[in-house]
């Protein structure tokens, strides 16, 4: 069974070069969470967690790819997923990275 993780993603669109952006997401029971952004061509950029059973979670992302390069302007899916032993649930959701133009 698969079903909807309501997530919540500030600021949006971000500028990595000021600030770091938060994802949190809520789920009432202990699960397995990954959390990956992926680039418009489907590309996986980051991984941000592996596994933690604390329901409620929250991490910041800083802009970069799991090589700690920043990525350019443009916009990323972040695909959250709680694995309980009963049900997966998933949250998509994209995100803009934005600079100001000189």
């Amino acid at each position: 069974q698969e079903d909807e993780l309501k997530l919540n993603i500030q600021p949006n669109p971000f500028n990595p070069d000021e600030e770091q952006v938060t994802i949190s997401y809520e789920f009432p029971n202990r699960a397995v969470f990954t959390v990956k952004i992926y680039d418009v061509n489907g590309r996986r950029v980051r991984e941000l967690v592996g596994d933690d059973d604390t329901p409620g979670q929250e991490v910041s992302w800083d802009g970069k790819d799991d090589g700690g390069n920043p990525l350019p302007v443009g916009i990323y899916v972040i695909l959250v997923k709680a694995v309980t032993d009963d049900k997966t649930l998933k949250g998509k959701q994209s995100i803009v990275i934005a600079r100001p133009i000189d």
